[in-house]
């Protein structure tokens, strides 16, 4: 009989101290906001390297960010302080890069390249074929001072 009282009490008590504790407000879940999603193309350069084995080739590693596959071209440039001072341009096709793909593509410099105080090597990552627009456009700049 003592057994069935104690049973018969802890259950109202429990009610009564959780009901007691329940000062919590309920309120509406937070709103989540949709999550952006990705471009239809998005290209872009990652890196940039002389490859440590051959200082006349240059290794640039591009990425495809967006949501479909497109063809890409890497176009890069190295000029003189004066942006009118072209001293090599060069343009490979990647091919068709996958969404989500990462690629290197490799590039020979001419070995006679001018002496000057500082360059600026730019490097960009386009879209080929019908693609006119792209979300980000992938360039790359970097200034270089040799013995600097």
């Amino acid at each position: 009989m003592l057994g069935r009282l104690r049973q018969g009490l802890v259950l109202p008590l429990l009610v009564l101290v959780v009901a007691g504790c329940g000062n919590g407000v309920v309120e509406a879940p937070a709103l989540v906001e949709p999550a952006t999603p990705r471009p239809e193309v998005s290209l872009g350069v990652t890196a940039v390297q002389v490859e440590p084995a051959d200082p006349h080739r240059l290794a640039v590693v591009i990425d495809n960010r967006g949501r479909r596959r497109v063809e890409a071209q890497v176009q890069v440039r190295l000029a003189g302080d004066d942006p009118g001072d072209v001293l090599v341009e060069l343009t490979k096709d990647a091919g068709v890069v996958a969404a989500g793909e990462s690629r290197v593509v490799r590039f020979d410099i001419p070995a006679q390249i001018p002496t000057r105080p500082c360059y600026t090597l730019a490097v960009q990552v386009v879209p080929g074929g019908e693609v006119k627009e792209m979300a980000d456009q992938g360039t790359r700049t970097y200034r270089v001072c040799p013995g600097r």
